[in-house]
């Protein structure tokens, strides 16, 4: 059943919150949504309305003091029973958040979102007025579940005004129809036609309501300067919109003596056109949100004059996508509109970057999907009182290291719930001392493919740990596992459906995630980093960023033992440590060790380097062969370490040398100079992830490469690997400077 949300919108007139509204509705999926507007008796936004088919339910909020509306809207609400009550404006939102206050107990209430396009401490109204809207907002507005604000200048106001949890606030930018605001399929002369207005006839237009903070009287008395100057330009003002300031600049342009020259247009749908016609926008506006019609000139191509309310860096860098000038500067504005008229290299140059920053950043897609992605969370962390959750991530090592700050995440913002880590065999050693972690289950997986055991032994020691886990009754299970094909989504399906959680979430990978209750899209033909996606799943349940302050794990005694290891072998904290990870869980990954050798005991001559081969127990012939191989001191640890022990000793290190493994996201993480072999695998998908600059990534295409295969299958047998030379990787060493 699709869920029912509540549009809300006060009377008056048809604004930027009523359309961004409007193109919500208009754009949401009706399987999984369904819009219901609860507004007044606006004609202009009842017509939108009625033209998209969306059911309205009538509510007066016209009045500045109308208790009965609380009643009126308790009885829409309890009748209706909404998932989602999404509003704007101070005076809708007070009277909302009192109604479902008295609808419904908090643990049934529906998520209430508001949208601030404009903190209520900055109306435009009576001094005595607005203390009471600010007062009333205050008290009530911990009713909402979230706020979603316009800019980011909005978001830090509420944040120090307010003092509103972060998490509880998203920015969400305004976007525009590009395929409706666009130059090449728009007509430009109707409206010239409509007014009677020459080719040869300079338009200057401006969009709006016409009330005080829009600025218009400001943009008149710029008129006025014009024409004062030369009587005869060439030149017309046009400003589009209604309010209750129409009867004063009407009044305002005839006293100037302008008529015919400033028209005033009313309430206008054709706004592309309008603008289409036009050769320079003006927004002289005091204050604003995120303005729509600031978009629309953008995305059609014009020059731009706007004025420098809160929040324009957002959207115009002055003179790369148009003219930012002080507010109510009457001689400023003047001059912009002078300046544009004149040097019409500057307008196209200012109209072209206008337009390439609104086609990347403001399209209405973008902001549509941002909003559904904010219904979902609050709807995720509305309805799912989450004290036990269960993290599932059964692959390899490298793997769940780089989904550790993830995990992280989902603790930190679940400081009282039971969390438990449910992983492969090859890393519960590891993970068993993840900080704040309630238990860790060892998923039996073999050492060789990563495919499961099978014994009798496995079976029943299988069945055990699903019957534990389905007994632990989860409020919540995510995996943050890639599930990659059929057979894999068959058995996490099999695998949820045995726990049984409340709620569930993890990575739809090309549609075989879908029966999670929330889904991270996944599409794995694009190029993106794993941690990507563990973040986004973190995002999904903590409906915040992932941490940035994160560091991998290891315990005192792993410190202790890598410390004791160290000076048995006498390297100390000056030395110049080098490592060297020649193993992979893939035999397909490996570098030569002839390579090795001759790089390590390159490095030892030119640097004066220590060496330390790293490895498995399984690998510890490879590390012997290198290490036989080389002139210079070496020491292996393959065998002698555990995974916090390694973590441990990669970050005292120098510089890694590595195939594509765990070792090489380790030190990605831990910001630690490597040269990591990449033959078989693809740098998009598989290149470490963090903030490291001294990271060098070796990878030629060979034609068959990336390929996911254990052993090489082709004749020439390892090609994307044998072609990495040593003096390849010396050179990456030497633009290091770290050794």
């Amino acid at each position: 059943m699709p869920k029912k949300i509540f549009y809300v919108v006060a009377n008056g007139f048809f604004g930027g919150g009523e359309r961004v509204f409007l193109q919500l509705a208009a754009k949401l999926d009706k399987n999984e949504f369904e819009p219901i507007f609860i507004c007044g008796g606006s004609a202009p936004l009842l017509s939108a309305l009625k033209t998209q088919g969306l059911r309205t339910i009538s509510a007066d909020f016209g009045r500045q003091f109308n208790p009965g509306i609380i009643f009126h809207l308790l009885k829409i609400l309890r009748r209706e029973s909404p998932d989602v009550i999404h509003a704007q404006g101070a005076r809708v939102c007070f009277y909302l958040r009192i109604a479902s206050f008295l609808a419904w107990r908090r643990a049934s209430r529906p998520v209430i979102i508001s949208t601030v396009a404009a903190p209520v401490e900055e109306y435009d109204v009576h001094q005595f007025r607005k203390i009471i809207y600010t007062f009333l907002d205050k008290l009530t507005e911990k009713i909402d579940d979230h706020f979603i604000a316009v800019t980011e200048s909005i978001k830090n106001g509420i944040l120090r005004v307010h003092k509103i949890s972060p998490d509880k606030i998203s920015v969400i930018h305004n976007g525009i129809e590009l395929d409706h605001f666009s130059p090449e399929k728009t007509d430009s002369e109707t409206f010239r036609k409509e007014l009677n207005i020459d080719s040869s006839v300079k338009l200057i237009v401006s969009i709006g309501r016409l009330s005080n903070v829009k600025g218009f009287e400001y943009l008149i008395e710029a008129a006025k300067l014009i024409f004062k100057e030369n009587p005869e330009a060439n030149l017309k003002f046009a400003i589009a919109g209604e309010g209750e300031l129409r009867q004063e600049l009407e009044t305002k342009i005839r006293e100037s003596r302008l008529q015919g020259k400033v028209i005033l247009l009313g309430h206008r749908t054709d706004t592309n056109m309008i603008l289409a016609a036009s050769d320079i926008f003006v927004l002289p506006s005091i204050r604003e949100g995120f303005p729509m019609c600031l978009l629309e000139a953008m995305a059609m191509k014009k020059a731009i004059i706007s004025s420098d309310f809160a929040g324009v860096n957002e959207i115009l860098a002055d003179y790369s996508d148009g003219l930012v000038i002080p507010a109510k500067n009457i001689p400023a504005l003047k001059d912009a509109i002078n300046k544009l008229l004149n040097n019409t290299a500057l307008a196209a140059e200012l109209s072209a970057g206008a337009h390439r920053k609104v086609s990347e950043s403001f399209g209405i897609n973008k902001t549509i999907a941002l909003h559904i992605d904010a219904y979902n969370r609050c709807l995720f962390k509305k309805f799912t009182p989450i004290k036990k959750i269960l993290i599932i991530n059964v692959s390899g090592i490298g793997d769940f290291v780089e989904s550790a700050r993830a995990i992280q995440s989902i603790i930190s913002k679940f400081p009282h719930s039971k969390i438990d880590l449910l992983v492969s065999s090859k890393v519960f050693d590891y993970a068993k001392d993840f900080p704040r972690v309630n238990k860790v289950f060892s998923f039996p997986v073999a050492r060789a493919k990563g495919y499961p055991e099978f014994s009798f032994k496995i079976y029943f020691s299988l069945a055990g740990l699903l019957l534990k886990l389905r007994a632990a009754k989860y409020d919540l299970a995510a995996n943050l596992f890639e599930i990659t094909t059929v057979g894999g989504m068959l058995r996490m399906f099999l695998l949820f459906l045995v726990i049984n959680p409340k709620k569930s979430a993890g990575r739809n990978t090309d549609g075989r995630g879908f029966f999670f209750s929330r889904q991270v899209a996944e599409n794995s033909g694009e190029a993106r980093n794993r941690v990507y996606y563990f973040d986004k799943i973190s995002e999904v349940i903590t409906g915040d960023k992932a941490i940035r302050d994160f560091k991998l794990f290891y315990s005192d005694a792993d410190k202790d033992q890598v410390e004791k290891l160290l000076q048995n072998w006498g390297i100390g904290p000056a030395d110049k440590l080098v490592l060297l990870n020649p193993g992979s869980d893939r035999p397909s990954r490996r570098w030569s060790s002839d390579n090795f050798a001759l790089t390590a005991d390159q490095l030892a001559r030119e640097y004066s380097t220590k060496t330390i081969i790293l490895g498995s127990k399984n690998e510890k012939d490879l590390s012997d062969s290198i290490a036989g191989k080389m002139h210079a001191p070496v020491f292996s640890s393959a065998g002698l370490i555990s995974i916090g022990q390694l973590v441990c000793l990669i970050s005292k290190a120098r510089l890694l040398l590595t195939t594509d493994s765990a070792a090489m996201h380790m030190a990605g993480l831990l910001n630690v100079p490597l040269v990591a072999l990449m033959g078989p695998g693809s740098p998009e998908r598989n290149t470490p992830y963090g903030t490291n600059s001294k990271m060098a990534i070796l990878h030629k295409e060979v034609g068959c490469n990336p390929c996911f295969y254990w052993d090489c299958p082709k004749q020439d047998f390892m090609k994307c690997m044998n072609i990495i030379t040593p003096q390849e990787v010396l050179s990456e060493v030497e633009k290091f400077n770290t050794l």
